[in-house]
């Protein structure tokens, strides 16, 4: 039973093709017509369709181990067969299959087959009649899903589709990323998902970003995990979050049993609670000790010269669509297997899935659609015009703060007793948007058209935002008293008709963009200083070196970048501080009264939020051609040397700062270098966000910067940089 309208019903996949049907008349009616009927009678369909309905009670075993890319060498049925009754259905992912370079490089998939092969010898040991089957599997590097079933239920699978997508090296590489499976389980669609998210105790953020990308990249019959139009979603693996308390607490909290104190700290649990990652999605309770890190064959956690600390790395979380339909029955390890140096986790759940009476729903759905097109056929041939009321007519947002939405709701409604309204937002011929980027629809494409029954109605929620979007769109354009006015019109068109004039919406807003939103060179000037003193007393608050050493002090600020401010713990103060009070932030960051992940955030906006970037766009194709030079780091000086004034000195004061942090940083690794670049790069070389994200132009964002960061001229260009 899906659980979207984006997804398509059985009797759709079933019914004619898209040039047409035939109607009551027995007349071919348009295909057009045929979709507003469907959507017309949707929810009519959607209930009939329940009533005939029949339950199948099935058991789902899901399990992910990270192997370590070691060659396997004993059964998998102490972790396989842990499960009573036998499941009926077996998903497994695998983490590191294998390490070696040709796989990186050539995505060679060789070493599936011993691992299918051994989940296969594990459950045969069942003795289940008829045995099992192995319906699918899906591989990404190293990264392998598994679905196996019992052969009797195998007739009433089917696979849809499979996809997989790479969140490694440049944000594509399959060394960190997941692969899916969506199946047809009797009539309902149940998404698996596997993946091996960043690693390292400092990555949250990064981890977090690495789930929003596959929840957005991935992609199953045009529809993503974020759409959340499945029936169900069990995503497992390598998630790699980890526990944030002492290496000693947390292995002493463990010799004692004691999970509660780590459940407190641990990165995931935490995450989900602040709509950071996985929001939305369920979790069994962790009571059972950490999977990783333990030297290999043996159950002793890792006593090498890392001596990393243990954590629940390894995880199975789900979603489900209808309440009550899935149950968790277990989550837990086993440490009997000594392969790799993780432990291998496994979710039993008791899912009751849908069979439909495709006849008699059939039937059902045809007589709600029947009922729909007479509707439609008589809006057609009425003299009448369909009618559509919007309230309020007008929308005045008043004074709009950085990064604080705003949310309104506009009521739409038909005041007609005898016509349908097929209404539609009307797109913009210049943008090709309903809407300009400083205004979204809460509930996103599936509310740019609609059909309201006679008298019936409905709401329409936006929300207004003034972030780094509407900077890179150059929505904020301030007038001589320095405010910018914000207006559009949101004009809804009506169908079948061609007399029905467009209802239209004025909406309006006042926004003034000071420090947010301004230009760098009138920042400058109003300083009286080589760089804006805004920026200034920021970049001397984070100066500390106890700031600077903080964990993924900036890859965490990026993650925050286009939330709402206020679901960051004092961020909101902190910019309204900033816009007030610049001089105060040093002073209260040195009590400790400001986060070090908050002033890196003011930080990032504060940048994004500048009408032009540091670098300007304009200069962007010499910026991608510097690799390409003969003399990379000549040409990239170049570059530097033509920009003004103003933003010359705050990309060398920027370029010193960040050279500041990589040496205060405990983690100098290449790719933590490699983050932090990145990091700049999207606000310092800001482009718009179309383009913003592409893998190749960040790359070589990234590389030009390491051009300058990494030369020791650096530490001079701080000494002489923005002293106000």
């Amino acid at each position: 039973m899906a659980s979207s309208s984006s997804s398509r019903p059985p009797w759709q996949e079933r019914g004619g093709g898209s040039s047409g049907d035939r109607g009551a008349s027995g007349r071919a009616t348009p295909a057009g017509d045929l979709t507003v009927a469907t959507a017309f009678a949707g929810k009519h369909s959607a209930s009939l369709r329940e009533l005939h309905s029949t339950s199948h009670t099935l058991h789902v075993l899901s399990g992910t181990w990270n192997v370590n890319g070691k060659a396997l060498h004993e059964s998998l049925d102490v972790w396989l067969n842990e499960v009573v009754p036998a499941p009926d259905l077996v998903v497994v992912g695998f983490q590191e299959l294998d390490l070696s370079a040709e796989t990186f490089l050539l995505n060679n998939s060789s070493k599936a087959s011993p691992w299918e092969a051994a989940i296969l010898a594990a459950l045969d040991k069942r003795a289940v009649p008829g045995g099992y089957t192995h319906v699918v599997s899906k591989q990404l590097v190293g990264i392998l899903i598994v679905v196996c079933a019992k052969s009797r239920i195998v007739p009433h699978l089917k696979v849809l589709a499979v996809d997989s997508a790479g969140v490694g090296i440049l944000g594509v590489m399959g060394n960190k990323g997941g692969a899916g499976v969506l199946l047809r389980v009797f009539d309902e669609e149940w998404l698996f998902i596997n993946s091996h998210l960043a690693a390292g105790q400092s990555k949250e953020a990064r981890r977090n970003q690495d789930f929003a990308e596959l929840s957005r990249r991935l992609s199953f019959l045009d529809r993503t995990p974020a759409s959340g139009a499945f029936d169900a979603i069990v995503w497992l693996g390598d998630l790699n979050y980890r526990i944030d308390l002492p290496n000693e607490t947390v292995r002493a909290a463990v010799a004692v049993g004691d999970y509660a104190v780590l459940r407190k700290s641990d990165q995931l649990l935490k995450a989900r609670a602040a709509g950071k990652a996985f929001a939305g999605y369920s979790e069994g309770k962790l009571q059972f000790i950490p999977t990783y890190k333990y030297d290999n064959g043996t159950n002793i956690f890792d006593s090498s010269s890392k001596n990393r600390v243990p954590a629940w790395t390894d995880r199975v979380l789900y979603r489900f669509a209808h309440p009550g339909a899935w149950s968790l029955v277990s989550y837990t390890t086993t440490t009997a297997l000594l392969t790799s140096d993780h432990k291998p986790v496994t979710a039993h759940f008791i899912a009751r899935a849908a069979s439909i009476d495709s006849h008699a729903a059939a039937a059902a759905a045809q007589d709600a659609r029947t009922v729909a097109l007479n509707l439609v056929s008589a809006l057609k041939t009425s003299s009448t015009p369909p009618q559509l009321a919007v309230e309020p007519s007008l929308v005045d947002f008043g004074e709009l703060a950085w990064g604080h939405p705003l949310e309104l709701q506009l009521i739409l409604s038909n005041p007609s007793d005898t016509l349908p309204a097929m209404y539609s937002l009307h797109r913009d011929p210049a943008t090709g948007l309903p809407l300009p980027s400083w205004v979204q629809l809460a509930d996103g494409p599936s509310a740019l058209a609609g059909v309201l029954a006679p008298g019936a109605s409905t709401s329409l929620a936006l929300t207004v935002l003034i972030g780094p979007d509407a900077v890179a769109r150059r929505t904020l354009r301030p007038d001589s008293s320095g405010v910018a006015h914000l207006e559009a019109l949101l004009q809804f068109s009506l169908q079948g008709n061609p007399t029905s004039p467009a209802i239209v919406v004025p909406l309006r807003g006042t926004y003034k963009p000071w420090p947010f939103g301004a230009s760098l060179n009138a920042l400058t000037r109003s300083s009286s200083s080589d760089v804006p003193l805004h920026l200034w007393y920021l970049l001397e608050a984070l100066r500390s070196p106890s700031i600077l050493a903080t964990p993924g002090l900036f890859t965490r600020a990026a993650a925050d970048l286009d939330r709402d401010v206020a679901s960051v713990r004092g961020l909101a103060e902190l910019l309204a501080l900033l816009s007030s009070s610049p001089a105060a932030i040093p002073l209260r960051a040195a009590r400790g009264e400001l986060a070090p992940h908050t002033l890196a955030a003011a930080l990032l906006h504060l940048l994004a939020s500048w009408s032009v970037p540091v670098i300007p766009p304009d200069r962007a194709p010499e910026v991608f051609g510097v690799t390409m030079s003969p003399s990379p780091l000549l040409a990239a000086r170049t570059i530097i040397d033509s920009l003004s004034l103003a933003h010359y000195n705050v990309f060398w004061y920027l370029v010193a700062f960040m050279g500041e942090v990589l040496r205060c940083a405990d983690d100098s690794s290449a790719p933590a270098v490699e983050d932090l670049l990145s990091v700049f790069a999207r606000v310092m070389l800001r482009e718009p966000d179309a383009i913003n994200v592409w893998p190749e132009r960040t790359a070589a964002k990234v590389a030009f910067l390491a051009l300058f960061v990494r030369r020791p001229c650096c530490a001079t260009a701080a000494r002489h940089a923005g002293q106000p």
